[in-house]
């Protein structure tokens, strides 16, 4: 196993970091090229994966977690005609992270379904959820994935079920925990 100090092994770029529960990271000097020697270092338990692509991160996202796991997602005319709002006041509550929306790689806005309740309402507390989450890093990709990962930590729901299922206050402490780990 190489040593992480190893100044042959520098790393050019980090694209992305995301939580998991097992990582693997490619050591291997970019200056070399394909001729470089490919270590990797293997961990478990509750870690960070680093990974470095030239793919853009939704696009990464998309090939690694299938809808099984993220759920499905609105268009902005059918979140806009479920909520009962217009276009411009859609767009003001996704600036103000009262609503999540992804765009996609082709420039697609997306709002997933779970954060719209049976009666056409947001899930309470959302807005206040995302805010903790933005305070960390601005990429709702990242907070669509945090609040659709079930955890063990909350009975095996994801946070987006503490939500529909009363639980406010404690998803917010844990997006707020979320936030703290995620800050630079």
């Amino acid at each position: 196993m190489p040593l992480l100090d190893d100044p042959s092994l520098a790393v050019e770029r980090v694209d992305w970091i995301q939580l998991g529960q097992t990582a693997r990271l490619w050591l291997s000097n970019p200056s070399l090229g394909s001729r470089s020697p490919r270590h990797s270092l293997e961990t478990t338990g509750r870690v960070l994966s680093i990974v470095s692509d030239d793919r853009s991160r939704s696009q990464l996202r998309r090939q690694q977690l299938p809808t099984a796991v993220l759920g499905y997602a609105y268009s902005p005319e059918t979140i806009s005609e479920l909520l009962d709002v217009g276009s411009e006041q859609l767009r003001s509550m996704v600036a103000d992270n009262q609503v999540l929306q992804v765009v996609g790689a082709h420039g697609e806005a997306a709002f997933p379904v779970f954060q719209v309740t049976d009666q056409h309402k947001l899930l309470p507390g959302l807005g206040q959820l995302l805010g903790e989450l933005a305070d960390a890093v601005d990429d709702p990709w990242t907070w669509w994935i945090w609040l659709a990962r079930p955890d063990i930590a909350f009975g095996g729901r994801a946070p987006w079920e503490l939500l529909r299922d009363g639980e406010t206050n404690k998803a917010i402490q844990a997006a707020g925990r979320a936030a703290w780990a995620w800050r630079p």
